[in-house]
């Protein structure tokens, strides 16, 4: 009688593993879908580091930076430290290589990536 009694607890066992297994993977899945959703939304990801490597933070759109000194969110200054970007699929970002959108700058649009970039001092992002 032991032994039927230990192989229905290893039945048991096995079915609770199975089943906390499914959750798990149904769990991730869904975090996947979420981190899709991301690209239709206006945002602008900005790295520090080239080929979208380093610290990183992500600013949701409409906004204008005169400075990136403090973006919301960040205790990072990320004056003149941004190497590279993602955008959001509705997103049309706007770079100045100086602080107050003054001196040159670079527009990009729908889901641009530029995996090296001269560090921004200034953006503007716009909702399309």
């Amino acid at each position: 009688m032991r032994y039927l009694i230990s192989s229905a607890l290893r039945r048991a066992v096995l079915a609770a593993g199975v089943i906390i297994l499914i959750g798990f993977l149904l769990f991730s899945c869904s975090d996947k879908e979420e981190e899709k959703d991301l690209s239709d939304t206006c945002y602008v990801q900005l790295f520090d580091g080239d080929r979208f490597k380093g610290d990183n933070i992500i600013v949701y759109g409409p906004g204008e930076f005169a400075s990136l000194v403090s973006l919301p969110g960040s205790t990072k200054n990320w004056d003149d430290e941004a190497d590279s970007f993602k955008s959001g699929e509705n997103t049309t970002v706007i770079f100045w290589f100086l602080p107050n959108f003054e001196g040159d700058s670079v527009v990009y649009s729908n889901g641009a990536e530029e995996p090296s970039m001269e560090e921004p001092r200034s953006m503007k992002i716009r909702c399309n």
